[in-house]
């Protein structure tokens, strides 16, 4: 065993390394895709017809910090393992350093890291949120179907609401326009005109 040590050594700290990448890896995720949901819910608060929306992202954004809890959880776990294993199988005396640079041994400290820390939060929040939308009276803003047809409209793409009433006659006719307003007439031949004398020479 103690021939091998060296070996076991490096074995023992190239997997706490590949285990803390995949620890940076999953909590960069979780941060990118929690601070995308929460700027879709900011779109999507104050519209009308948003509340089932609220409670759909209410849902995604706490079921995937659960899920990231899971697997950070179990890293935590094969971190331990490693730690442990090299702590029963280093040589005696040994005045090397260890294959983790710094460890924890307070369960209370380690409930306080951020892989464990931030998908509870992230949690409790979007529950809190879905409370809240629960709790709060209907807003008031505008609808996500008309927003996007005043799009529709800004960008030169009739839309329903801007359509002319169904009501409203196809070719409305000119108002009549007196004879002495000095306008001109919109169907001259309509108005008659008086005949004019002929003078003899």
């Amino acid at each position: 065993m103690n021939e091998n040590i060296g070996s076991y050594e490096e074995i023992a700290r190239q997997m706490v390394r590949h285990e803390n990448e995949l620890m940076n890896h999953r909590v960069t995720w979780l941060m990118s895709f929690e601070g995308l949901l929460f700027t879709a819910l900011g779109f999507a608060w104050d519209k009308a017809d948003a509340r089932p929306l609220v409670y759909v992202f209410c849902g995604i954004g706490a079921l995937v910090p659960a899920s990231t809890w899971w697997v950070l959880d179990g890293a935590q776990s094969a971190l331990s393992a490693l730690r442990e294993w090299w702590q029963k199988h280093q040589p005696v005396p040994y005045e090397g350093p260890g294959v983790v640079g710094f460890w924890h041994d307070s369960r209370a400290v380690t409930w306080m890291l951020p892989w464990r820390v931030f998908p509870v939060l992230f949690a409790v929040a979007w529950v809190a949120v879905g409370v809240i939308n629960f709790q709060r009276p209907a807003p008031t803003g505008v609808n996500l179907t008309t927003l996007s047809a005043q799009q529709a409209g800004a960008t030169g793409t009739p839309s329903r609401s801007m359509a002319a009433p169904t009501n409203a006659p196809a070719n409305p006719s000119p108002a009549p326009v007196p004879k002495d307003s000095g306008l001109p007439l919109a169907n001259p031949q309509a108005v008659p005109t008086p005949p004019t004398e002929k003078k003899n020479p």
